[in-house]
């Protein structure tokens, strides 16, 4: 026996990414993860926006658990405020999520740029930080370039001084 669903697709709107910036996000949960390419796993952290333009939409970050990476697990944990020296993380068998130390509902600050994968636009997350922590509007400093790539920036001509 079969069943058959009818689908309209004319309301739904095309994925498109967040433009690059900061983001203040809630952390929905964090799930222990087997890596593809090697026998380490992973933490990926799944990460709801909190702000009113994209209040809703999910953006995902992972930290290594490999001993070459602890460095940015450590400072995503100090930043959140939940980093002891000691730390031990109990994972649910089923789901997989990180139980302890409780990360669900954390409010952080998602720093987001744009990147290209298998030919498609997508958000990465640079890395989490506190709420309180935002970082300073960059300053945009322009760039002068060449076919041998930036050289230093533009620099203003010394003002002349007429007797």
């Amino acid at each position: 026996m079969s069943k058959q669903i009818q689908i309209d697709f004319g309301a739904v709107e095309d994925f498109a990414a967040l433009p690059e910036g900061s983001y203040p996000v809630t952390v929905d949960h964090v799930e222990m993860r087997d890596s593809k390419s090697s026998d380490v796993p992973y933490l990926s952290w799944d990460l709801i926006v909190s702000g009113e333009e994209y209040a809703g939409r999910h953006l995902f970050f992972t930290t290594s658990l490999s001993e070459k990476s602890l460095w940015r697990l450590k400072a995503v944990l100090n930043n959140l405020g939940v980093l002891e020296e000691q730390m031990s993380f109990e994972i649910d068998e089923e789901s997989k999520y990180v139980t302890s130390p409780e990360l669900s509902g954390i409010p952080a600050l998602a720093i987001v740029t744009i990147e290209l994968y298998q030919g498609r636009t997508q958000n990465r997350v640079e890395d989490l930080v506190s709420v309180q922590e935002a970082p300073a509007p960059a300053k945009k400093t322009a760039v002068v370039v060449n076919s041998k790539g930036p050289i230093a920036p533009a620099k203003k001509a010394p003002a002349l001084k007429l007797k």
